[in-house]
């Protein structure tokens, strides 16, 4: 029976996951690579986007593979009398069901060992792709613009390096396109603007090269000063030190979990609670999507038990609205636990929670019709 159920359930799976991954490129990423291969861009360079796109679309596809197979499975099984004669036989639904959950929760493991590791260092390598085919980046080894807020002596800095976190020759830490903006009690005191600012190795501490201007506002007026006297300052501020200024250097989706408790905690470090909990946020989506498999497995095994025929139009029809509402759900549900102050995890959770209620009801409708 096991083996009946897997044979089912797995074959759809591998085939609705090709399906709605097809569907994912097909909406949009391919006309991107073709207009990168329009202007001059080589097939290399597509084939590597492809490639790095791949997990991250798995992991938005693999779910809803993963309800389509259960609808769609469970569908045949109950249109060829299959789930009749076993429930018949004393074999309950729930029995029946088992397989298809526990490969369900299967691939939810390794969905949730993904989302928090292969996927944000794919779309890492995808964004270092197409920025470089842009030519957005600012000199050598650098991993994107920075903008940063930190606690300071007495005031607020901004730190802007629009060059990004680099390294020289010597492998030192180097922040290029430089802007330090100082603040006291709210107000703007001075700026700094560099071409550089190089690491002090085993300090908190950055020195200037090619300072270019410097500003101060004092007393209402504002003096600018620039000259070859300014092409070096040791700047004293306590900068964070390089690996906890590169957390900042990428978005959210490109750090691993790893990564993002250590930005919202260097963020909570500089006050900046509000932004913190958007880091929380994101490693709350990346679970709520790793149980998604599950949840639909749940859902979609008792849905695709259906008392008479209704083809395999309503499976897919089925499995395009559940995953519509259960990811405008999920957003709904995100956006208010960061913003609310809540307990994100919990609050993130919500859609899956009712998911898991609303499969354990229609398991009990479908024993209760079969009479078992």
């Amino acid at each position: 029976m096991d083996r009946l159920v897997l044979r089912e359930v797995v074959g759809l799976f591998i085939g609705g996951v090709l399906l709605f991954t097809t569907l994912f490129f097909a909406t949009g990423e391919l006309i991107r690579y073709v207009e990168f291969l329009q202007t001059g861009k080589g097939w290399g360079l597509v084939i590597q986007l492809i490639l790095t796109t791949v997990p991250m679309a798995l992991s938005f596809t693999t779910a809803m593979g993963m309800l389509l197979a259960c609808l769609l499975g469970f569908g045949r099984l109950s249109d060829d009398n299959e789930i009749t004669a076993l429930t018949a036989a004393g074999v309950s639904f729930p029995r029946v069901a088992a397989p298809a959950i526990a490969f369900a929760a299967l691939v939810a493991l390794g969905l949730s060992v993904a989302a928090h590791t292969v996927v944000p260092s794919t779309m890492r390598t995808r964004q270092a792709l197409l920025d470089d085919a842009k030519k957005t980046l600012v000199g050598s080894g650098g991993q994107g613009a920075l903008l940063l807020p930190l606690k300071a002596e007495g005031g607020t800095l901004l730190l802007a390096a629009l060059g990004g976190v680099g390294s020289d020759e010597r492998g030192t830490a180097v922040l290029s396109d430089v802007s330090i903006s100082v603040l006291k009690d709210k107000k703007l005191t001075s700026v700094v603007h560099a071409a550089r600012a190089h690491w002090r190795v085993d300090s908190r501490d950055w020195k200037l090269e090619g300072v270019d201007r410097l500003v101060y506002w004092k007393e209402g007026n504002l003096l600018e000063l620039t000259g070859d006297a300014l092409s070096t300052r040791e700047v004293a501020y306590g900068l964070k030190s390089p690996e906890e200024l590169s957390v900042f250097a990428r978005s959210e989706m490109e750090h691993t979990t790893a990564e993002l408790i250590k930005r919202a905690s260097v963020l909570r470090d500089s006050g900046q609670e509000s932004q913190a909990r958007k880091s929380d946020g994101e490693i709350a989506r990346r679970q709520v999507g790793a149980l998604a498999p599950l949840v639909f497995a749940l859902v979609g095994a008792p849905l695709g038990v259906r008392p008479k025929r209704a083809g395999a139009g309503m499976g897919y029809a089925l499995s395009v609205l559940i995953t519509f509402v259960y990811w405008v759900l999920s957003q709904v549900c995100l956006s208010l636990a960061i913003g609310s102050g809540g307990p994100i995890l919990l609050v993130s959770q919500l859609p899956n929670f009712l998911g898991i209620g609303l499969g354990l009801f229609f398991i009990g409708r479908v024993v209760r019709y079969n009479r078992v």
